[in-house]
């Protein structure tokens, strides 16, 4: 049997402020103008993302 190693993956202090201190959720919206390839775009970013219960697409 082998095994191999995966090196683990480290983010810059930048990044962990960005991710955990900087965050925020919006809770209004402009009346500017949504792209379709911008909605496909964010549709791409955020479909990998966790979800309840482990689901998956």
């Amino acid at each position: 049997m082998t095994s191999t190693s995966i090196a683990p993956y480290v983010l810059s202090d930048e990044t962990l402020d960005l991710l955990f201190r900087e965050a925020r959720t919006a809770n209004s919206f402009t009346d500017e103008p949504v792209s379709v390839e911008q909605v496909r775009d964010i549709f791409e970013l955020t479909k990998f993302g966790p979800t309840a219960m482990n689901n998956q697409p």
